[in-house]
């Protein structure tokens, strides 16, 4: 088991992470697997929104509660019952420096790795249950019927194989992260199924 990483480390590793993901990722994404491209062409604005969710924090709820002094009633000289209100406020607590690196490593591999997994994933099925030759095999995704008649996304083989050895870098050094940062076990491996 390896063991965990410091604070200091993860900080360094987070700035790291960060300058890396912003000078080298857009050459090294398989960009053509999302569906949704226009959305995710900038990896800086995945990786912003990534950090402006951990910035907000981890949300701690607070219960209070206040209760009121019981007071004599003027006319009967008893005192009243006392009353009391509750109210839960919402707060937060910055996530430390291990918390935000394991955050932004999850999310990065679920942004960018997710995808060639899971068209590994189709293939890898495909080809243990077609008897045709899977380089000749290609997947159209196609939107609802009202929304357009062109495919949203089309894959074969070729772009598969392209898309995982473009990934494989980022995935091989996210889960080396992953590992050092969590004791569960993450599959951030773009590595088609053994059949």
């Amino acid at each position: 088991m390896t063991e965990m990483i410091s604070e200091a480390e993860a900080e360094l590793l987070l700035a790291n992470l960060d300058a890396e993901v912003r000078k080298a990722v857009p050459e090294l994404l398989p960009l053509d697997l999302y569906p949704s491209a226009q959305d995710w062409l900038d990896p800086v604005t995945v990786l912003d929104s990534i950090q402006a969710e951990i910035a907000e924090g981890v949300p701690v709820v607070r219960k209070v509660r206040v209760a009121e002094s019981s007071e004599v009633d003027r006319v009967t000289g008893k005192p009243r019952p006392s009353q009391s209100t509750s109210a839960e406020l919402t707060g937060s607590r910055p996530y430390t420096a291990v918390e935000s690196l394991d955050l932004t490593t999850e999310a990065l591999a679920l942004v960018f790795v997710s995808p060639v997994q899971m068209a590994s994933k189709v293939f890898s099925t495909l080809s243990k249950f077609s008897r045709t030759e899977i380089d000749l095999v290609e997947v159209k995704f196609a939107a609802k019927k009202e929304e357009t008649s062109d495919p949203v996304l089309e894959l074969d083989s070729a772009t598969v194989d392209l898309a995982r050895s473009v990934a494989r870098p980022l995935a091989k050094e996210l889960d080396k992260l992953s590992r050092s940062l969590t004791q569960k076990t993450r599959n951030i491996s773009v590595e088609p199924e053994k059949n």
